[in-house]
């Protein structure tokens, strides 16, 4: 359940449309928009959401091994608690209420197509096991945001009547003095009544992945031996190569300046992909560990965000 309520409050606007400037505008009480809505908007608003899922594993072979898997998921229209929806319906261009001479509580059908399919598979070229190929690919589904998305909608009369005033052609048609002029009200009966489509579907996303990855060979232990003291063994300098580093670090940054005022904002990605990068494998011939790997060079992937202000 959700509970939200509209701009009950007034918002007064300084844009500076009559100086050039928005703080001169208001040291005068000129404003460029003020909006309210003096009707008692405070709605409940409920959503039931409904899943399922079935997964199997299953081995065609030593080398194959597939993952079917099917979702479905059910969400309920968005309803408000004492049916105070309103709306003009695009497809009747009929002006309906919730729950009246027909029409349904939410002012839209619901969607009941939601089935997302899963499917993935792990594959070995080779019988010797050592390359992986695996893929993967499903439909997802977006539960919309009641607050953001669904309740600006709907919002019409009776229930809501909310009023903008946009300034004049001169200064005085709108100001501190008299910033809700009730005289525009009769004279221009004009009211907004934010529609939702009857057909309203949840969003969603496709998604597939292929990736390959190979098997770290650790060095074999029988083939090295500790030469006497005083002598020198016949193994040549770098005779192996490690796993090698794949490392990606990307940043976005966006400035917003105004008036004098510079705000930068950071995201910064270390390790964007998130590839593991493994250690140099144990050089020690007497330890039990010897040519093993037991540690990453890298952090897995982090994400950290700035903001800077100057003025």
């Amino acid at each position: 359940m959700f509970f939200a309520g509209s701009n009950a409050r007034e918002t007064i606007d300084f844009s500076g449309v009559w100086t050039g400037n928005s703080f001169a505008d208001f040291l005068l009480g000129l404003p460029s928009r003020t909006t309210r809505d003096p009707t008692d908007s405070f709605r409940y608003h409920t959503v039931n959401s409904y899943n399922w899922f079935v997964q199997d594993d299953y081995a065609v072979s030593s080398r194959l091994t597939l993952n079917p898997g099917l979702r479905y998921e059910y969400n309920s229209p968005d309803v408000e608690k004492q049916n105070r929806l309103a709306q003009l319906n695009i497809e009747t261009m009929n002006y309906e209420i919730a729950g009246q001479n027909g029409a349904p509580r939410a002012l839209y059908r619901p969607d009941k197509n939601n089935f997302g399919p899963r499917f993935g598979f792990a594959f070995r070229p080779d019988a010797s096991g050592q390359r992986v190929v695996r893929g993967g690919y499903g439909i997802f589904y977006d539960l919309a945001i009641i607050g953001r998305n669904l309740f600006v909608t709907r919002t019409g009369p009776p229930f809501q009547r909310p009023q903008t005033f946009e300034a004049g052609t001169v200064a005085a048609d709108l100001t501190l003095s008299d910033p809700f002029p009730s005289a525009r009200l009769s004279a221009s009966p004009i009211f907004d009544a934010p529609s939702i489509d009857p057909n309203f579907r949840d969003a969603y996303t496709q998604h597939w992945n292929l990736d390959r990855s190979d098997k770290t060979v650790y060095l074999n232990a029988a083939a090295f031996d500790i030469p006497p003291r005083g002598t020198f063994g016949n193994v040549p300098r770098n005779y192996f190569d490690g796993p090698g580093t794949n490392n990606w670090d990307l940043m976005l940054a966006k400035n917003f300046r105004k008036e004098g005022l510079n705000v930068e904002f950071r995201t910064e990605f270390f390790n964007a992909f998130n590839h593991p990068s493994f250690n140099q494998p144990n050089k020690f011939l007497d330890a039990t560990a010897f040519g093993t790997i037991t540690s990453t060079l890298l952090e897995n992937r982090q994400i950290q965000f700035g903001l800077k202000i100057k003025f």
